[in-house]
């Protein structure tokens, strides 16, 4: 459903998209460490974290909707890092 949007506006709508992805893995990642540190056990300390991981959340999807060059820097270190990874472990496999 979303295609035919991406394919008329998709350079207009980019830092968009990645702005939105950076802001839920932020929050998921925040909460998780939250809850893994035992910080959500009471009512205020789920308020509290939730407002933390929010607030971070929506600073990192600013930053990387503004600085979207340095974002597109950071994906392709990242995705060459594991492209390098499975031609490694390819190659590992094959010969033994």
């Amino acid at each position: 459903m979303l295609g035919p949007v991406m394919a008329l506006w998709g350079k207009k709508l980019f830092p968009q998209a990645v702005g939105s992805l950076v802001f839920v893995v932020v929050v998921l990642g925040l909460l998780m460490l939250f809850s893994m540190a035992n910080s959500m056990t009471t009512l205020l300390g789920k308020i509290l974290c939730s407002t933390i991981s929010t607030l971070l959340g929506l600073m990192a999807a600013n930053y990387t909707r503004v600085k979207i060059k340095f974002a597109i820097t950071i994906l392709g270190f990242i995705a060459g890092w594991y492209m390098a990874e499975l031609i490694y472990f390819s190659v590992f496999l094959a010969i033994f």
